[in-house]
């Protein structure tokens, strides 16, 4: 009773707080111990906290660190599944409105363009049914369009290579239409050919505009106005309409011929070249006006199309945080569909490609990039010996490599 009037007398709110005697230690004390400087420290907070959880029943510190892992790989899943769902959807649709209507509106140019130069066909691409998932997608609202390039009914191409890697030269005989585009050793000069592209697509235009104006023709819906013009060697059919611009990069193409697919087997015994392209050569060792690229676009649709669920939906979550990272933006899409193959290939149980899977893919994914990044070299999936970062300096790889770096690690606030 003693002890209780004590406690009742002393622990009076009004009197001296010091001399209240406490039975049991309050939470207070408690807050004072962990204040203390040495308890504050990193580890002792980290053992203070593993010892409140059901993580330090773990017979070892191996399995401790993998129920980690594990718990943060499932996160990572839940999280870019919610990310496609909520984002990547909106955006996708967005691109494919856009693909479209450039499609629609290049598709209407190119015909117009036989009335004004017999140069270019669209032959081939009605042959092989016209379709806008054909273009090529370089960013949301910025496509490639191959224009097929004539050739005479009796004309024949041989294909050299070139000292660049992945890109060849053609020599034309018995071609009426280029005798204007061939140097003196019966090369096709690609940037002739260009030439030839810009001037056709202009006066295309022009008489394009002129029907508007006469009534006889309209632009596609919600179109407002077009202009070509060329940016460095790249010829761009801009197109404006209500929400903003898209731009579509047009490409001169020519089909590789059947008896010379055998010759270029040598360049990737996995499959051979479809086309070549008239793209400008980025880092030219030797004469850059006859150079055409090698294109594996047949090739790679294909293996896009057997991707299956889980990766197209990888690739797609990745484009977009691409999309969304201003540094990530020096990546080109066609690198990261690279990575996904490269990864696709090495990790080829179709168990480890479900979608509950997706988070660790992802880091897998981040961490052969960061491999690439460090040796300087993404290899062509057709053409390995072909460095795709070769045109890309070394602040701008170490600066990727720094931000890969930390999207891989689960407690940066940063990422």
């Amino acid at each position: 009773m003693n002890a209780f009037r004590t406690r009742s007398k002393k622990g009076n709110r009004n009197g001296d707080q010091r001399n209240y005697i406490r039975r049991f230690p309050s939470d207070s004390d408690l807050y004072r111990k962990v204040l203390h400087k040495k308890a504050m420290s990193h580890a002792n907070l980290h053992k203070k906290f593993a010892s409140c959880t059901q993580l330090n029943k773990l017979p070892s510190f191996q399995q401790h660190q993998n129920c980690k892992e594990y718990k943060y790989e499932e996160k990572l899943t839940s999280e870019l599944n919610r990310f496609y769902s909520r984002r990547v959807r909106k955006t996708r649709a967005q691109v494919k409105r856009n693909k479209q209507l450039a499609f629609s509106l290049a598709f209407k140019m190119l015909i117009n363009a036989q009335v004004v130069n017999n140069r270019f066909t669209v032959g081939e691409i009605l042959r092989n049914g016209a379709n806008y998932g054909d273009m090529v997608e370089i960013e949301g609202d910025r496509f490639e369009f191959g224009i097929p390039v004539y050739l005479d009914e009796n004309a024949s191409f041989s294909i050299h290579r070139a000292e660049e890697d992945g890109f060849v030269r053609l020599q034309l005989d018995d071609c009426e239409t280029w005798q204007d585009c061939l140097d003196n050793d019966g090369f096709l000069s690609a940037n002739l050919v260009r030439s030839k592209l810009h001037l056709t697509m202009k006066n295309t235009l022009k008489s394009f505009k002129n029907n508007i104006e006469e009534g006889s023709d309209e632009y596609p819906s919600d179109v407002q106005n077009v202009e070509v013009f060329c940016e460095g060697s790249t010829i761009v059919l801009q197109i404006k309409e209500i929400s903003g611009f898209i731009a579509v990069e047009l490409i001169p193409t020519i089909v590789i011929l059947r008896e010379n697919l055998e010759w270029c087997r040598r360049f990737s015994k996995s499959a051979p070249p479809s086309f070549v392209v008239g793209k400008a050569c980025p880092l030219p060792l030797s004469d850059p006006e006859t150079l055409w690229q090698l294109s594996f676009l047949s090739a790679e649709k294909k293996k896009f199309c057997t991707l299956g669920t889980a990766k197209y939906c990888l690739f797609l979550t990745l484009a977009e945080i691409r999309r969304r990272d201003q540094t990530l933006r020096e990546l080109s899409l066609y690198h990261l569909q690279t990575v996904l193959f490269l990864v696709g290939d090495a990790i080829n149980d179709p168990m480890k490609w479900s979608k509950d899977k997706i988070g660790e893919r992802f880091l897998d994914v981040l961490r052969c990039l960061e491999t690439f990044l460090e040796n300087k070299n993404c290899p062509h999936y057709y053409m390995p010996n072909n460095n795709l970062f070769a045109s890309m300096n070394a602040v701008t790889i170490a600066t990727l490599k720094d931000r890969v770096r930390r999207m891989m690690k689960p407690t940066c606030v940063a990422c």
